[in-house]
This record gives C-alpha cells, structure tokens and sequence, in this order.
C-alpha cells in the first residue's frame, strides 16, 4: 500500500526524499523564530533556538575570554568554606593558591603540604607525613616532608608492626 503524502503547508505532493515539506520555503514557514538580546553587545537578534544567548559566534568568544578568570572563589560552583578551604573526600584540606610551586594545574595546593612547604622547601614530588597521623592536623611540628619511596617504606613498616601485634 502506497501512502499519497502530500506537504503539510501548501498540499503538493512530496517526492523523493520530502517528507513534511515540498521546498524549504515552505519548511521556513512553519519555523518558530524567536527574539533575543545578546550577551554581550546587547543587540536585538532572532533566532530559530529557544536557548540561543548570543547573537554571533564572535560575541560568544569575546563573551567567554571576559569570563575565564572565574577560578577559585570567584567560580559560582565553588565549595569552600569562607576562609577558602576545601575538605576533600580522603580527610584532606585543599587550598586555592594559583600559582605556588606546589598547586596543580588548576591552582590548587593540599594545605598539609603547603604549610611544609612554607616551613622547609621541598621538591614537588615529594610527600608530606602526618606524624600522629592525623589528617587533620596540619601542625608544622606534626608534618615531615620526605621521598615518596620513604614515605611508603615508613607506612609499611607501621602495617607490619600493627599485623605482628594481632
């Protein structure tokens, strides 16, 4: 059975590969176009997205370059607390420091490692041990900076003297 289609704004039959529309005049027709002020140079522009913020792929960019310095607190999605610290989900604090030696890409810095830091440089690779072994005293008399390989040969040997008193 051959079903006769026929366009849906002026009756034409469709052929081919139509399927709502004979011609895209027709398909612009039928078009919700709606009315916006960009961004960033407040002109009025029309549009065929309900969404659409900026008038032009040029004032989408120059829009974006103004807004990159939202990192740290000034980022609305920023978690810290008022004094700028960040609990992690291991027990450990972040710190927004943009540019310390020993923050990450994003200008984050571990506050144990940090408040070392200040206290007796070290290399970045290294590691900073709790001595009580508490994560959450970052007391520069509780934090030894060492090797990663020390670090980890002090933690194991801790394991083995807790296994042998079981």
């Amino acid at each position: 059975m051959i079903k006769n289609h026929k366009c849906l704004v002026c009756g034409n039959s469709l052929t081919g590969r139509q399927k709502k529309y004979c011609s895209q005049k027709c398909k612009d027709t039928q078009r919700t176009i709606y009315y916006h002020v960009c961004e960033y140079c407040h002109q009025d522009f029309t549009s065929n997205e309900k969404t659409q913020r900026f008038c032009s792929h040029s004032c989408a960019s120059f829009y974006l370059m103004q807004s990159r310095d939202v990192s740290g607190s000034n980022n609305p999605n920023w978690k810290a607390n008022r004094d700028g610290r960040y609990p992690t989900n291991n027990g450990y604090i972040i710190l927004f420091k943009p540019g310390h030696p020993l923050a990450d890409k994003n200008g984050r810095v571990l506050e144990h490692r940090y408040i070392a830091y200040q206290t007796d440089p070290f290399p970045k690779s290294w590691d900073v041990h709790h001595i009580d072994g508490n994560k959450t005293n970052n007391s520069p008399k509780n934090l030894l900076p060492m090797p990663k390989s020390k670090h980890a040969q002090l933690h194991n040997e801790k394991r083995q003297e807790e296994k042998s008193c079981l």
